[in-house]
C-alpha cells in the first residue's frame, strides 16, 4: 500500500495536531471515502473531486479504501498511520476554511433562491415539505416534529427547542438520515436567539439520537463547521453576486449524497424564513 497525499485538509482539524500521535481506529471505509474514530470526534478521508469537510482531508488521487485493515492507527500532523506505516501524508496539503467565523446576515429574498431552486427538485428527500407537501412516511412523521421546533423557536423556550432538535434525530435511510441533514440546515439558517451553547446543545441532543455518521456532522454543524461548499453557499446567500455563482454553489451542495445536500437545503431555507420573519 503507497502514501497517499493529501490536497486539502481542513483548518480546524490541522489547528488541533502536534508531531504527537493521537491514537485512532478505523471506523467504516466506502468506496470514496473511509472514517476514522479519533478523541476529537470522526475524522474522513475523502476521493479527490469530494467536498472538504470539517475534519476531514481530500486526496490527490484515488485510493482503495476497501484494503483497510482494522488494528493500530495513528494521527499527528504529518499524517494517518496505519500498521507499521505512514498511509495518507498531509505535509502539502493546503489547509482549507471550515469554520463560520460570524453570524449570516441573510438577505432578504434568500429564502426565494432556495425555493426557486428546491423547486425543480421536489423529488429529493424532504424537499417536497418545503411546498408543504408530505409524500412519503418519513414527511408524515417528521411534520409534526419539525411544527414543534419552529415554534419553540418562536416562543423562544431552550427545553422546548432542544427537546425537539432530539426528537427529529435520526429519521429516514442512508449514512446520514433525511431529518438529520434537514436538521444541519437548520442550525446554520436559523435565528440568533440570544441563548448561549443553544446550537451545541440542539445538535448534541439529537445526535444521541442517530448513528455516529450522522452525529459526527451534527457535532460540527453546532460547532458552526460545515464543508467548504456550504460556506460558499452562505456567502452567496448573503451577498448580492452573479446568479451563475448562487446557482453553482446550490447544485453543488445539492450533489451531496443521494438525498442529503436537498435535505441540508430544505432545513436551510426552514432556518432561513424563520430568521427573516422573527427579525421583521
Amino acid at each position: 500500500m503507497n502514501m497517499a497525499e493529501c490536497r486539502y485538509m481542513c483548518r480546524t482539524l490541522a489547528q488541533q495536531l502536534t508531531k504527537a500521535w493521537i491514537g485512532i481506529t478505523l471506523h467504516s471505509s466506502f468506496q470514496s471515502a473511509a472514517n476514522f474514530s479519533s478523541p476529537m470526534g470522526m475524522i474522513t478521508v475523502l476521493h479527490p473531486g469530494r467536498g472538504l469537510q470539517p475534519y476531514s482531508a481530500v486526496l490527490e488521487q484515488p485510493f482503495s479504501f476497501e484494503q483497510l485493515q482494522d488494528g493500530i492507527w495513528y494521527i499527528n500532523s504529518e499524517g494517518i498511520s496505519g500498521p507499521g506505516k505512514r498511509v495518507f501524508s498531509f505535509e502539502t496539503a493546503q489547509r482549507r476554511n471550515t469554520l463560520l467565523d460570524h453570524r449570516p446576515r441573510w438577505r432578504q429574498n434568500a429564502g426565494l433562491y432556495l425555493l426557486e431552486f428546491l423547486g425543480g427538485h421536489r423529488d429529493q428527500g424532504l424537499t417536497a415539505m418545503a411546498f408543504g407537501d408530505y409524500t412519503d412516511m418519513y414527511q408524515e412523521f417528521l411534520a409534526p416534529r419539525i411544527h414543534a421546533l419552529r415554534s419553540a423557536v418562536r416562543s423562544r423556550n431552550e427545553a422546548d427547542i432542544v427537546r425537539a432538535a432530539q426528537q427529529m434525530a435520526g429519521c429516514g435511510i442512508g449514512l446520514t438520515p433525511s431529518s438529520d441533514d434537514f436538521l444541519c440546515g437548520y442550525l446554520l439558517g436559523m435565528p440568533e436567539l440570544g441563548i448561549p451553547g443553544l446550537k451545541e446543545s440542539m445538535a448534541a441532543a439529537a445526535a444521541k439520537k442517530t448513528n455516529d455518521i450522522s452525529a459526527a456532522l451534527l457535532t460540527r454543524a453546532g460547532q458552526d463547521l460545515f464543508s467548504c461548499d456550504i460556506l460558499e453557499l452562505t456567502v452567496c446567500l448573503e451577498l448580492e453576486v452573479p446568479q451563475e455563482r448562487l446557482w453553482k454553489a446550490l447544485e453543488r451542495v445539492a450533489a451531496f449524497g443521494s438525498s442529503s445536500g436537498c435535505d441540508f437545503l430544505t432545513g436551510l431555507y426552514a432556518g432561513i424564513t424563520e430568521n427573516n420573519e422573527m427579525e421583521e
